[in-house]
């Protein structure tokens, strides 16, 4: 060490000569025994976790996507079956379902 750094170490030894720690012997003990169940939760509760935000951005944003664009669609078969069961008709110059109409015409009738 050079002779600043020992004046310096010196004098901080005669400053801090005063100076107890009471609490010294417990520490000591804490730390030489093993962590009870407590300190290990503690610890695991207490680590650091990094997560890349990109990838996990990017996950996020093709799933958002996927239940976007399945969302509503109906395989060939549910719709094939659909258009076998429903009919079109004509009313009036205009084309309707036939459920579609005779539930029109059953609730206007209803409200009269």
């Amino acid at each position: 060490m050079t002779n600043e750094q020992t004046e310096m170490k010196e004098r901080l030894t005669e400053e801090l000569g005063e100076l107890y720690f009471a609490g010294a012997e417990k520490v000591f003990m804490k730390a030489a025994r093993q962590p009870d169940w407590k300190q290990r939760l503690r610890a695991w509760w207490n680590q650091e976790i990094e997560i890349p935000l990109i990838p996990v951005a990017a996950v996020c944003f093709l799933l958002i996507c996927a239940l976007l664009l399945t969302r509503g669609e109906k395989s060939p078969k549910e719709q094939l079956f659909v258009h076998e069961t429903r009919r079109l008709i004509e009313v009036g110059g205009n084309t309707y379902w036939i459920d579609d109409y005779e539930r029109a015409v059953t609730s206007i009738a209803d409200s009269r």
